[in-house]
């Protein structure tokens, strides 16, 4: 959903809940802060990130009928892939900046 503006992540999480009752979704999160930020691997004119969150408590406060059910943060995964990198995982902010979430909606 990085890829979306917000308004837009509101009406895919709108329609899903609409017309799929008792479903759960998977994606990925990014942090505000880093949306923001310049990566040399991305160039921003073809894929700029436009949506980030501090946390998925930010999609219940929407009220679309949507809970967060387990959130990953992919630096306590895969030590061999992150390296020295991994260690930024003791720091909350740095750790939460990334996260796989997974909601379901309310009935």
């Amino acid at each position: 959903f990085i890829y979306f503006s917000e308004t837009e992540v509101k009406s895919i999480f709108r329609q899903i809940s609409q017309h799929f009752k008792h479903s759960f979704i998977a994606f990925n999160t990014l942090n505000k802060y880093l949306v923001k930020k310049k990566h040399p691997s991305i160039d921003p004119d073809k894929a700029p990130f436009k949506w980030g969150i501090r946390s998925v408590g930010e999609i219940e406060d929407w009220e679309l009928g949507w809970k967060q059910f387990q959130t990953f943060y992919p630096l306590d995964y895969y030590k061999s892939r992150w390296k020295w990198v991994r260690m930024t995982r003791f720091i909350p902010s740095f750790k939460k900046g990334l996260t796989i979430s997974l909601m379901q909606t309310v009935s």
